[in-house]
């Protein structure tokens, strides 16, 4: 466009023109440091390449226009347009030049910001990183602890099963009988119990001891070990009898004196002797009762209100309960677990006058089929809540 003009002010006589020789100088100087003012902070290669593409040209148009005669000795010093065009000039470079120096040293500002947040960032990225891997470190330190000690619980649920009598044992002795057994967790603090003393007495027990889990099955082994103790050095093998020696035995097994801070475990259990000669059956609870259920009614036989184990009444004797069995009665010992369990529509404790309810309903069907209601009710009543305690039934039709 430049050059244009310049032919244009020689074929018209023009070359004294001062705007054809100062304004292609002026915008090649502006082209000279707006690279270095906007390319050269952040491409310092663009921006050297930028200045020396404006020098070129400086000395390529000079050079034009000193061909077409517009030169410096032509143009008319005095005048008072060229002075004042010479000082907004000057004035505009200057302007030009504080405005590029405080552009760069805002750009400096801000480069350091950035580079200061971005360096922030990046901490925070790696103690976030080291925190997580830290974490992941702990995870799997304790998924391997856990899988650890549920293989150690689940090699005790082992023993405890191996101690516990074979279903072969209950169907020889009591051929018409069910077992609704159900822990909590993969271990349990209630316990059946069987033994034949002879070829006409047998006892057997249903107990839930003290707990649940790893502490109830704890106290279930001991359970057991002392009944497996008491009826091989006994003479005497009547229910309160056997009770009254149990809780000599807990207590000295864990050194209870009755002190208020020591521990109170125990148990609550309901024993029982068939006498299989005499058709009758001898009874004793620790706050456990049996229920007797003749003619479709229900009996409760209480048992006494304290446990096996410590207890401000742990000088009383357990109570021996005598009864005469007959045909078609059916007879039911279990633990606190069942109606103890919330659900239905209120979240409510299953309650134990619905339970005598439900045993009266289920009476009369075959003995499986009783078991098998038992769990489906339970099930149903539970819903999606949580088992809150072991559960243990037993039933038996004579």
């Amino acid at each position: 466009m430049f050059v244009f003009a310049s032919v244009y002010a020689k074929l018209n006589g023009e070359t004294n023109n001062i705007l054809l020789f100062i304004t292609p100088r002026f915008a090649i100087i502006l082209f000279i440091i707006l690279p270095v003012a906007f390319i050269g902070f952040a491409d310092m290669k663009k921006a050297y390449f930028g200045t020396l593409t404006g020098i070129i040209l400086y000395i390529f148009f000079d050079q034009i226009h000193g061909f077409f005669g517009i030169k410096l000795e032509n143009l008319p010093y005095d005048s008072h347009f060229y002075k004042m065009f010479i000082f907004a000039l000057s004035a505009i470079m200057v302007i030009i030049v504080f405005l590029i120096i405080f552009l760069q040293k805002i750009n400096i500002f801000y480069e350091k910001m950035v580079t200061q947040q971005k360096s922030e960032i990046e901490n925070q990225r790696d103690e976030i990183l080291a925190q997580s891997n830290e974490l992941k470190n702990q995870r799997d330190i304790t998924e391997e602890q856990n899988r650890n000690i549920k293989s150690s619980i689940q090699y005790a649920s082992r023993i405890q099963n191996a101690l516990l009598p074979s279903q072969e044992i209950f169907n020889k002795i009591f051929p018409n009988h069910f077992i609704f057994y159900k822990p909590r967790d993969i271990v349990s603090g209630d316990f059946y119990y069987i033994k034949e003393l002879d070829n006409q007495r047998v006892i057997f027990a249903a107990a839930d001891c003290t707990g649940h889990g790893v502490p109830g099955a704890f106290m279930s082994m001991l359970g057991m070990t002392l009944l497996n103790d008491i009826l091989a050095n006994s003479q005497t093998f009547s229910p309160n009898e056997i009770l009254n020696e149990l809780r000599k035995g807990i207590k000295n097994s864990l050194q209870q004196t009755g002190k208020i801070d020591e521990a109170k475990d125990g148990m609550d259990i309901a024993l029982c002797l068939f006498d299989s000669k005499n058709f009758s059956l001898q009874f004793s609870g620790a706050h456990n009762p049996l229920y007797l259920i003749r003619n479709n009614e229900l009996i409760d036989i209480k048992g006494d209100k304290m446990p096996v184990g410590v207890h401000p009444k742990d000088n009383n004797l357990f109570t021996n309960h005598e009864i005469s069995l007959e045909k078609n009665d059916k007879i039911y010992i279990f633990s606190d677990g069942y109606v103890s369990q919330f659900g239905g529509e209120r979240k409510e404790t299953f309650k134990t006058k619905y339970f005598q309810a439900l045993l009266l309903k289920i009476c009369n069907e075959p003995i499986l089929k009783q078991r098998e209601i038992l769990e489906n009710s339970f099930l149903e009543w539970k819903r999606n809540l949580e088992q809150v305690d072991d559960i243990l039934v037993i039933g038996i039709s004579f």
